[in-house]
């Protein structure tokens, strides 16, 4: 999964300085854009929450109350 990492930072990071998605929309936006590429995404929603919960346990995103995620602010 860590081959994703890249894919959902840059995800986040074009959003803006607030920027936030949920679960759903990340799992939909790797379905569409990781295809075709040498890493074929093919993933449930399952495994990403629990990727991007291992990254929010790095500090590396955040998880709001309402299941948004964003990247952590430095």
């Amino acid at each position: 999964m860590e081959v994703y990492e890249s894919y959902i930072m840059g995800m986040l990071s074009n959003l803006g300085r607030d920027g936030q998605l949920p679960l759903d929309r990340i799992h939909n936006y790797l379905k569409m854009f990781v295809t075709g590429s040498d890493q074929n995404y093919d993933k449930s929603p399952q495994q990403l929450r629990a990727f991007l919960q291992k990254l929010c346990r790095e500090e590396k995103l955040e998880c709001g109350a309402d299941g948004m995620y964003k990247l952590v602010q430095k």
